[in-house]
């Protein structure tokens, strides 16, 4: 692995790098992640990425003064996931294993203390730049992923949610066809005897989807009083099948009860 420059800290020479099942998100920042709608896009985001570092997982956050004139390394997902605590959905019955991500990237850095403090550096986290108003990095920005532990393959993926307004509405997009790119929010997931449950969580619609799990085709897409919170649960009561979650951010908090009828 790349050793880090900040004076006196040691970094070990390897890490371990996990073969499967293989990351079902991205796993730190190369050329080829960068966004590239367009070759005007793509220019300005190389150039957005020219005083950052790049590079594979475990890649050190670097001097926000650097002596090759970096401020940076981008790190890719950052602390925010990936995944966090809204986890996953497991199937005991068919070995499957349903996991939700987002892409999280930021610039991490470390600079002198000074008087701030007896440690030599402190952390400097920062945003990552947006070249003309985008994500820097390609979609999906959130995403949905079967993986099966039996053999450690990947089945399907689906992007979490439609493509965001501002990235819809962006002129340097004008007359090009995005195909859906994902909310940057992670799904809410529950999977049940022949579907997979998502809200898309917070940053995302206020929307209940039922998938086929088997596919990742969406069967019915529900609309909610608020933005999905919480994991959905299922319960049965006189033979009716119900799906529970908790809904609510920038309006009061509910528990919402859905049933066929």
């Amino acid at each position: 692995m790349p050793k880090s420059d900040v004076p006196g800290e040691w970094t070990a020479p390897t890490q371990p790098f996990p073969t499967k099942p293989k990351g079902y998100d991205r796993q730190g920042v190369t050329e080829a992640d960068l966004v590239d709608f367009t070759p005007e896009i793509k220019a300005a985001a190389l150039a957005a990425v020219k005083d950052l570092r790049m590079g594979p997982m475990f890649t050190t956050p670097s001097l926000i003064k650097a002596p090759d004139g970096t401020r940076g390394a981008l790190v890719l997902p950052h602390f925010g996931g990936g995944s966090n605590w809204e986890g996953g959905a497991a199937d005991p019955e068919t070995g499957m294993l349903y996991v939700a991500s987002q892409m999280t990237i930021n610039v991490f850095a470390v600079d002198e203390a000074g008087d701030r403090s007896d440690i030599r550096y402190l952390f400097v986290n920062g945003d990552a730049p947006h070249p003309l108003g985008l994500p820097l990095i390609k979609p999906p920005y959130g995403r949905i992923t079967a993986i099966d532990m039996n053999s450690g393959d990947h089945r399907w993926m689906v992007p979490n949610g439609d493509t965001p307004d501002e990235i819809k509405n962006n002129p340097a997009l004008k007359g090009v066809n995005v195909p859906p790119t994902g909310k940057p929010s992670k799904a809410l997931l529950l999977v049940t005897k022949t579907l997979l449950f998502a809200g898309e969580g917070y940053g995302g619609a206020p929307i209940l989807r039922a998938y086929d799990k088997a596919t990742g085709k969406v069967v019915a897409e529900l609309a909610l009083p608020g933005t999905p919170s919480g994991k959905p649960m299922s319960y049965m009561q006189n033979g009716k099948q119900y799906i529970v979650l908790a809904v609510g951010k920038q309006n009061p908090a509910e528990l919402v009860a859905l049933a066929l009828q």
